[in-house]
């Protein structure tokens, strides 16, 4: 029995919808089951699967739409093991999925000989996100891939290793100082295989970016997979089937579908249905469970041995031994550097830039190769939290001589055109789970071109995100390992306490070896990155694989391991960041980390572009500063408009004492305020609203509170 994509697209859908409504989500999986076994023929005879009718015009050209069949699985693959067809009790060879691109006949290649032509990405679509779809085959797997993925093949002595994705090595090696390129990555880890797993996965620790890695030693002759650090190139696979695996799970549903039935499992569907979970941004599901019955996501530093889906942890493998901060700061710095280096050198790549410290990193890293990045930024219409985002990043930019893009979307206002309509069908088919798909589609169409994001992800890690704040609380409290799991994950994802939760929590933490394999590690920042980390920003990012392939300069064992390793106080105070920030690039610590709206320096204010910002009542940006001089409260309300340049505006004031409005100073000319201050008021919180409004448009006016100051 099929899985039929259009149903569980519309199951999301729908499910999304409740939640926006405050209201509770139809799921019915036996429904969706009846409506798929009626639609199971005609599906399959739309993929491929028979050949009793040909489709109508319009299925036809629905079939052919380029932003239908271009984004669908976009960056993904599909691979499986000889003699899959018995396993799966086909009476033909399985020969993978159709309908999702033009899939040429399978081509042999003797591993380590992989022609230059079938490792290149293809070209990009006429639409801008294209995927033209390969077959590689060889003795030891077959594998359907995205063509903008790099791959590479090499044996040595029985040793095989396939590496699908970009990845950049980071080792310091005499022979071959300089590891840009995926054949010589596979190269030098088959050598590495031939003198022992241990020496192979030394050298896989000091690999970055975002990939899968097929590999046999002589000694274990079983292929085992393995995806990068923390699974942003995710690994798919199937209980009830082993020795097949995929990108997407929908799209190993879809492989597995005619011949064992794989379909929706019922179990999610309750938990969605009464635990509601967020619909979109930060939300993913327990464990590594997905939307599918038996089919479930490999857990990062964790391989896979494709014949019987036996789990072995590869990371740590050695005792935790505490560096000093000097150390880890030294290594790390030459590490994120060279990252930067190596994967800007061989493709067009773009870096993202908030106020954060994650981005602010990440942009130290790259000042060596600055003539070859640009910059973006992003702003969500009506959400101010991006404000200060936009702010730095373009004063950092103006200040540096940065190429920056401001990149806006409106989550509410989508765009209603045929091509995003279509878009939207597969993004979600692709995400069990939405974050912005306006935003995927703003990359797309507003910074197009871009082979990288550099992103700043996983940087939550290097600083004991998980022994901070409310998370902190949880993971410091008394209850036992799973109930923390279980409370973190509810936490995260805003849902109801539910039964399903603990159940996949505890499966997690059992096959997965957790516990006995953390080796004096953080356990719970093992879970932050195998989990949090790993299941929600993997399916983000699979999310914008429609505009760009994605890579992280903390994305890497060997970094992940140093900044682990750190005194317990300098990695939660983030010590080793500023450190690598200041070796790196100390001019950037002069520009303030994550500051408020109100506390922005004039320059970072006027640093602001002219750019729609989907503010309620105009598109302007105000803001207030106020501070104590002798015996007076003096404000300044600053503006940013872009209605005109010479547009004249007058200026109202709220002062509040103690929370409570105190006085009211009515609309002037002057932007700013002294009010004078009595000694009753001494020992007490001030503040002030400022109001701003166009005197030829009263009504378009926009205010903003200043921070509170202790009066003296």
């Amino acid at each position: 029995m099929s899985v039929d994509s259009d149903q569980i697209a519309r199951q999301k859908l729908d499910f999304r919808q409740g939640n926006r409504a405050n209201k509770k989500p139809m799921y019915s999986p036996k429904a969706l089951m009846l409506d798929s076994l009626k639609n199971a023929r005609h599906h399959a005879c739309q993929t491929g699967g028979c050949s009793e009718a040909s489709p109508t015009e319009n299925q036809q050209s629905l079939i052919q739409s380029p932003g239908l069949q271009s984004s669908l699985y976009a960056r993904g693959y599909l691979a499986w093991l000889p003699g899959i067809s018995g396993r799966l009790g086909a009476t033909s060879e399985f020969t993978g999925v159709h309908g999702i691109g033009a899939l040429p006949e399978p081509i042999q290649v003797d591993p380590g000989h992989l022609s230059p032509e079938s490792a290149r990405p293809a070209p990009m679509g006429h639409d801008g996100w294209c995927a033209q779809w390969r077959t590689h085959q060889d003795r030891q797997i077959t594998l359907q891939y995205d063509s903008r993925l790099p791959i590479s093949v090499a044996s040595r002595d029985n040793c095989y290793v396939l590496l699908l994705g970009h990845v950049v090595s980071l080792a310091d090696d005499p022979g071959q100082p300089d590891h840009q390129d995926c054949p010589d990555i596979s190269a030098m880890l088959a050598r590495r295989l031939l003198s022992g797993m241990d020496a192979f996965l030394d050298a896989l620790d000091l690999c970055s970016g975002r990939f899968v890695c097929f590999y046999k030693s002589a000694d274990h002759c079983e292929l085992q997979v393995v995806s990068d650090a923390t699974s942003m190139r995710s690994v798919f696979y199937s209980e009830a089937c082993a020795g097949i695996i995929s990108s997407h799970p929908s799209l190993l549903a879809q492989a597995l579908g005619p011949v064992i039935g794989c379909r929706l499992d019922p179990a999610v569907q309750t938990f969605l249905s009464e635990a509601r979970p967020r619909p979109y941004n930060m939300s993913y599901l327990p464990g590594f469970a997905t939307l599918y019955e038996h089919v479930y996501q490999l857990p990062s530093n964790n391989a896979l041995r494709l014949t019987d889906n036996h789990l072995t942890r590869i990371f740590p493998r050695n005792p935790r031994k505490e560096l000093s901060l000097d150390e880890v700061v030294s290594r790390c710095s030459t590490l994120f550097r060279r990252t930067v280096e190596s994967f800007s050198r061989n493709y067009k790549t773009v870096a993202s830039l908030t106020a954060g410290l994650d981005s602010r990193l990440t942009l130290a890293a790259c000042r060596t190769s600055l003539p070859r990045l640009s910059f973006f930024c992003y702003t969500r219409a009506r959400e101010p939290v991006n404000y200060v985002d936009v702010a730095l990043a373009n004063q950092i930019a103006g200040r540096f001589g940065l190429q920056i893009h401001n990149v806006t979307f409106d989550y509410e206002h989508p765009p209603s055109d045929p091509a995003y309509t279509r878009l939207l069908k597969d993004l979600k088919q692709n995400n069990t789970f939405e974050h912005f798909y306006p935003l995927a589609h703003a990359y797309a169409t507003q910074i197009p071109g871009y082979d990288l994001h550099l992103r700043s992800n996983i940087g939550e890690a290097l600083r004991a995100y998980y022994h901070r704040g409310a998370v902190g609380r949880i993971t410091n409290g008394q209850a036992s390992l799973i109930e923390k799991f279980a409370a973190i994950y509810c936490k995260e994802a805003l849902c109801k306490t539910h039964p399903f939760v603990l159940t996949q929590s505890e499966r997690y933490l059992r096959l997965s070896g957790l516990l006995e394999g953390s080796l004096g590690f953080d356990v719970m920042t093992l879970y932050e990155l195998e989990h949090s980390i790993a299941v929600w920003q993997s399916g983000l990012v699979r999310e914008s694989d429609i505009a760009f392939e994605t890579v992280c300069i903390f994305n890497c064992r060997e970094v992940l391991r140093l900044f682990m390793s750190l005194p317990f106080d300098d990695w939660l105070e983030a010590r080793g960041m500023y450190g690598c920030l200041e070796m790196l690039w100390p001019e950037l610590l002069d520009i303030p980390v994550n500051p408020s709206l109100s506390d922005l320096s004039d320059e970072a204010f006027e640093s602001l572009p002219f750019v729609d910002m989907g503010l309620v009542h105009s598109k302007t940006l105000i803001r207030c500063r106020i501070e104590i001089l002798g015996n007076s409260l003096v404000a300044t309300a600053s503006v940013r408009d872009v209605f005109a340049a010479n547009a004249t505006l007058e200026y109202a004031f709220y002062v509040y004492v103690n929370g409570t409005r105190h006085d009211t100073v009515w609309y002037t000319p002057s932007p700013a305020l002294t009010y004078p201050l009595d000694d009753s008021m001494r020992g007490a919180e001030l503040s002030v609203r400022a109001f701003a409004r166009h005197v030829q448009a009263p009504d378009t006016k926009v205010a903003s509170t200043s921070p509170s100051l202790l009066y003296r």
